[in-house]
């Protein structure tokens, strides 16, 4: 009930609020904007390809002023805790250098950043995997949405997020540029930089340079983590997608976490599971009384905690296209792969086109996956290919070639 009504309550506010909004952002349009001020931000936090790309542009670029709009002040104390600038969204400097900045970086859309300043800015989507499922334009349910009364509303008063251009998409290759991100974001593929995520390099990274970013950049929360999952023999993370016709599908599937969590703690094993950030955590709440399965923020950063784990579960998720970097088996829960397809998205490829690993329907499937490894089979040609179509490079350098691209 208390977030219905905060819902409503923030509805009735952006209302009120809409005229002044158009007003910012036709202004945006002819404000005078800096290339050596650089924005960056994220819908779910400081997480993404925006966190990794601006945190090597504090570090590498001290020519450029780079500055994180956080949508939080929690987030904004935390990052300038770091010896880095950030300033809250709705702040007057976090408001002022949205609109001097020129170069936006960005996960989802402008709105990371804040959606009524990005008139005139040179607007960067960084987006946030390798798209498996249909996405924006090419999903029937997105397109339709321009038929509805709010967004015509909204295109009156020049104020549409969903509608606008994007100066450049970043990619992993030119292969999923075309296959998908022209059409789906209606980026022309010659604006499509295809030169990698930098949320990827942390799994390339050397032990030494991976405790020295850690070091600057994350919680001691984050650190501690990571050193416990180094005290289980093995250590495996269950990352499942959204799904638009079953929000709840976690509660539907009946996971019996606590008999798990025992045969996990016999073999020293920790399972991490960490749902997509629409997914309600309440779904999982036995999970809670569990010792060797930890549940992470849904807003939790999982870059550097991957290359602690020895394996994947996942269904449709595009995580399964990065874990592939690392060359480490996934188990593929498709138990609902008909309904998913039918009832909430199409595939950009068919399903049995980029799986290497076993495809399980069941949850007794997943636990023998979990518990005993040695017995999984992948194919070593399967995975290779899918990672010569998803990525054009494979290493640590996403960031420094997109810095250097609009440094000049």
């Amino acid at each position: 009930m208390k977030n219905t009504r905060f819902n409503l309550m923030k509805k009735l506010i952006t209302t009120l609020l809409l005229p002044l909004f158009c007003l910012l952002y036709l202004l945006s349009k002819f404000f005078p904007r800096n290339s050596k001020i650089w924005v960056f931000g994220s819908a779910y936090g400081f997480e993404g390809n925006s966190k990794y790309l601006y945190c090597h542009t504090v570090e590498h670029a001290p020519d450029i002023r780079a500055i994180w709009i956080a949508g939080s002040r929690e987030d904004s104390r935390y990052i300038r805790s770091k010896g880095a600038e950030a300033h809250y969204r709705w702040s007057l400097p976090g408001i002022w250098l949205a609109f001097r900045s020129k170069y936006w970086f960005f996960n989802v859309c402008s709105s990371d950043v804040n959606y009524v300043a990005s008139g005139g800015a040179w607007l960067v989507n960084l987006w946030h995997g390798v798209p498996l499922k249909k996405i924006h334009f090419d999903v029937d349910s997105f397109a339709n949405r321009y038929k509805k009364l709010s967004f015509i509303i909204r295109k009156i008063f020049l104020y549409t997020p969903d509608d606008e251009i994007y100066k450049n998409l970043v990619s992993t290759s030119e292969y999923i540029s075309n296959m998908s991100f022209s059409s789906a974001l209606r980026v022309p593929a010659e604006q499509c930089l295809n030169i990698g995520y930098p949320r990827l390099e942390p799994l390339f990274w050397d032990e030494n340079y991976s405790s020295k970013w850690l070091n600057r950049w994350s919680s001691i929360h984050e650190q501690e983590f990571i050193k416990k999952i180094k005290t289980y023999d093995k250590a495996f993370i269950f990352m499942p997608t959204w799904r638009d016709h079953a929000p709840n599908f976690i509660k539907e599937q009946n996971w019996d976490f606590i008999g798990l969590d025992k045969k996990l703690a016999k073999r020293n094993t920790i399972l991490i599971l960490k749902l997509h950030p629409l997914t309600p955590l309440s779904l999982v709440e036995s999970v809670q009384q569990c010792s060797n399965i930890e549940l992470l923020d849904s807003g939790q950063d999982v870059y550097c905690i991957l290359p602690h784990t020895h394996g994947l579960i996942t269904d449709y998720s595009s995580i399964m296209f990065d874990y592939a970097l690392l060359d480490r088996p996934i188990c593929y829960f498709a138990h609902d792969l008909d309904d998913y397809l039918a009832k909430s998205r199409e595939f950009y490829m068919p399903f049995d086109e980029v799986v290497y690993g076993p495809v399980v329907t069941t949850m007794e499937q997943v636990e023998e996956f979990l518990l005993n490894p040695e017995n999984t089979t992948s194919s070593n040609e399967a995975r290779q290919r899918i990672k010569d179509l998803c990525f054009d490079y494979k290493d640590h350098d996403s960031s420094k070639r997109i810095v250097a691209h609009f440094r000049h």
